[in-house]
């Protein structure tokens, strides 16, 4: 009886796994030996692309292309985009400069997370930007707008990105961009990771199927063996794996890689692992406190105090992330407002909303596959109301 019931337990667990998109990439953004640190250190892994070095300069590999898919259950493809990583290793279709073209160029750069640098639309924000500025500018300046965006990342990390890298490169104007994310993003008090805080080891996890195909999913926590294998837990909320162009476009082998990860969620299959030392934090990384609201508070506001003080000319975009303005109840944005000295230039990027249309719901905003990911119009749109504050705003 008990093992009848433990059947049907794990049977109506997979169900749940029918409502879930799959979501693919080609390779992986960062290359081997990534500079920052511990949560992006990556080993050379020819299954997940890391087999070509991150820029010295920007933060990515250059010269390159990441596609991005979403599945249904079936493995058809749902959406893909390509992501370009330009000349210095940014998400950018635009080909850049290291140095200022001439006297007339304004040199804009932006930090954030995957809301700035998106590897799941075909063009992120600040492309649209700079080309809405250069279209809507009436004087003689000539706009380049550097995308230091970074998927994955916190303000903390934003901060070692412009020490160490956005900051040498003769910016006129740096634009921290914000979404309500980053504040639960809280870094650690012991290194310069912040988002996967609170997992202490993972492994990815390396598939073959009956064509020879093979595919990489997500991470393996070795200490909470059951991470995976909990459709409640963080990393099963997606289901994701690297494959390569020609397999993403097979439903069949999409579907039957999707049925491994489910069954390996499910019943916990024994699975053989790529590389044993691909977890670069099992060994050093604490076990991190809960923090209040006004402790994330805090947080912010210290780097935001940081910025203020340590870039020559810089801004605060507050960008509306999720679809409707009641999502944001959990997310202290007025306290945040209400916290930071008014002295400081902060777009409440909220407020921005009639500048496409609507009046109570930013969904129009988002891709109809995952409700965190922006659309092409969504970025398109948002650099728009960027720039139109910039122009309102700022004396170029």
């Amino acid at each position: 009886m008990i093992l009848k019931n433990k059947k049907i337990q794990k049977e109506n667990i997979r169900k749940l796994f029918d409502n879930y998109n799959m979501a693919g990439y080609s390779s992986s953004p960062c290359g081997v030996n990534h500079i920052l640190g511990q949560g992006f250190y990556h080993h050379s892994d020819l299954l997940r692309g890391i087999n070509y070095p991150s820029s010295d300069l920007g933060l990515f590999k250059e010269n390159k292309d990441i596609f991005f898919w979403w599945f249904d259950k079936n493995g058809h493809i749902l959406h893909e985009n390509k992501c370009h990583l330009n000349n210095l290793g940014l998400v950018s279709n635009y080909k850049q400069s290291i140095e200022r073209k001439d006297k007339n160029e304004y040199r804009i750069a932006v930090l954030g997370c995957e809301m700035t640098g998106a590897t799941t639309s075909n063009r992120s924000w600040p492309d649209y930007l700079q080309k809405f500025l250069n279209k809507s500018s009436t004087n003689s300046k000539t706009f380049q707008v550097l995308n230091f965006g970074h998927l994955d990342t916190g303000i903390h990390e934003w901060k070692t990105i412009w020490e160490k890298r956005a900051s040498k490169l003769d910016i006129d104007l740096l634009i921290v961009n914000i979404a309500p994310h980053t504040l639960i993003r809280k870094g650690n008090l012991y290194n310069d990771v912040s988002h996967w805080d609170s997992i202490p080891g993972f492994k990815y996890c390396s598939y073959k199927i009956s064509d020879g195909s093979s595919a990489v999913t997500w991470f393996y926590n070795k200490k909470l063996k059951n991470t995976l294998r909990d459709f409640r837990s963080y990393t099963s909320k997606l289901i994701t794996l690297w494959t390569d162009r020609d397999t993403a476009h097979k439903p069949s082998s999409v579907k039957e890689f999707r049925n491994l990860i489910i069954d390996d969620y499910v019943n916990g299959m024994k699975i053989g692992f790529f590389d044993d030392d691909i977890d670069p934090r099992e060994k050093n990384y604490p076990n991190i406190p809960q923090y209040s609201n006004e402790e994330l508070l805090r947080w912010i506001k210290k780097h935001i105090e940081w910025f203020s003080n340590n870039a020559p000319n810089v801004i605060f975009t507050l960008n509306p992330w999720l679809p409707h303005f009641t999502d944001y109840s959990n997310y202290p944005f007025e306290s945040l407002l209400d916290f930071l000295a008014s002295d400081l230039r902060i777009y409440d990027m909220r407020k921005s909303w009639k500048l496409w249309g609507v009046e109570d719901d930013i969904s129009v905003l988002y891709s109809n596959q995952g409700s965190e990911k922006w659309s092409d119009r969504g970025h398109n749109l948002y650099g728009e109301a960027v720039g139109i504050q910039l122009l309102n705003n700022l004396t170029f």
